[in-house]
């Protein structure tokens, strides 16, 4: 029964789309428009997904030097407190968003 094919012009692209052999093929075609319409909302979504949980990342589960090592690293370092570089830092971008009142307490 399959010879004849041979005889039917495009006879065995039928015989290819009606087996199994090109059912997978013929599911990629079917689900090609669906996927083109709703990629836009998985790359929205998983965006938004990785976004909200970069705050949650971690580098490992060694745990965080106690607060008495700290310390002891900083002052052997000869580094400043974290309290004073982040006021420092403060300080100079206030100062920058707003030179009048800079200009103001100069006067």
């Amino acid at each position: 029964a399959l010879a004849v094919f041979h005889l039917v012009p495009l006879g065995s692209l039928l015989l290819l789309t009606s087996s199994y052999i090109m059912e997978g093929a013929l599911l990629l075609v079917k689900a090609f428009p669906v996927f083109m319409i709703a990629s836009p909302s998985f790359v929205g979504t998983l965006s938004a997904y990785c976004a909200a949980r970069a705050a949650d990342l971690s580098w490992g589960n060694r745990p965080a030097a106690s607060p008495e090592e700290q310390v002891r690293r900083r002052l052997a370092l000869k580094l400043p407190d974290d309290d004073a570089l982040m006021s420092r830092w403060h300080r100079g971008h206030v100062r920058r968003m707003h030179p009048a009142q800079r200009a103001a307490r100069r006067r």
